[in-house]
């Protein structure tokens, strides 16, 4: 069983953004948005802040999304009447994407709530301001590779620069793609691996309606999905159920164990010639936010937002 202090960088930066992930959607939930379309809109409100239109391609790669991901949200956004697309001059196969102005509206809504949200999440950091929030932030964005503070663009607006969820996100983006080099080498799939990784660091059989909602929260799977992927898994051996729940088996164990050796390998070669302090540090501090963003997620709606 994992303890949290055998918690590698990569799995908490993963559960704080799917903490950070619920927290935001049940706060944006009065005006419909989901977190990934609130990233988008409030990437697309950055880029145009001063008359820009950039493509779909412009605006993945700013956002830290796959280009297909980010074309089904612009069309299902535009349905919504919060952006409008348009052939792009240069490039009669590209498209311009802009805000209209009732997505300019909402999103400009949106992100006030999100940066009060934001502000109550990292108060334990001292708040938004504090040195510890920026430290963060700060080692987010050297693990990502993007550039120092002050490096760049000054002309960011606080729509995209305070946007510590974004950092998360990205942040996960970027390790999921690790991820799955591990997992294609051993021909496992993502949700096989969250499923063992969520058994396994229960330490106890888990009620299967329980595993199946974790799963679908967590992965994004519908409760049908999830139950396939447990049968799955099943009939290969890798779990088992009886009365108490669901649980490793020795072939799951040695599966899951095999896995996350790789997994933490590569944790290794992430972190490798950073300061341990800083390390700590950012464990510490991602710690603290999750608990957080999970007692937020978990609790009343956040009426203040």
């Amino acid at each position: 069983m994992q303890t949290s202090e055998q918690a590698t960088a990569g799995s908490l930066v993963w559960r704080l953004m799917l903490k950070w992930r619920a927290a935001v959607e049940r706060a944006l939930a009065p005006v419909g948005l989901t977190h990934a379309q609130y990233v988008l809109l409030a990437s697309l409100r950055g880029l145009t802040w001063h008359g820009h239109r950039p493509s779909q391609r412009e605006l993945a790669d700013f956002a830290g999304l796959e280009p297909v991901f980010v074309s089904k949200l612009i069309r299902a956004l535009e349905r919504s009447g919060l952006v409008e697309r348009a052939t792009h001059p240069a490039d009669p196969r590209a498209v311009q994407l802009r805000l209209t102005e009732h997505g300019v509206t909402v999103i400009d809504g949106a992100v006030t709530t999100v940066h009060r949200l934001q502000d109550e999440l990292a108060r334990p950091l001292g708040g938004v301001s504090g040195r510890r929030y920026r430290e963060l932030t700060d080692m987010l964005r050297l693990l990502l590779g993007e550039q120092q503070p002050g490096e760049g663009d000054r002309n960011m607006t606080q729509a995209t620069t305070a946007l510590f969820g974004q950092d998360i996100g990205m942040a996960s983006a970027a390790g999921r793609r690790l991820l799955t080099t591990v997992l294609d080498r051993e021909a496992a799939a993502f949700p096989e691996w969250i499923t063992l990784k969520l058994v396994n660091d229960e330490g106890v059989p888990v009620p299967r309606d329980d595993l199946v909602t974790r799963l679908a929260n967590g992965v994004g799977l519908d409760p049908a999905a999830a139950g396939q992927v447990l049968a799955g898994l099943r009939s290969t051996g890798l779990l088992a159920e009886s009365p108490a729940g669901v649980e490793l088996t020795s072939d799951g164990q040695a599966r899951f164990d095999r896995l996350f050796a790789q997994v933490l390998e590569l944790s290794g070669e992430i972190l490798a010639g950073l300061p341990a302090g800083d390390v700590a540090v950012a464990r510490r501090v991602l710690a603290d936010y999750t608990e957080r963003a999970n007692k937020l997620a978990a609790g009343p709606p956040l009426r203040n937002f």
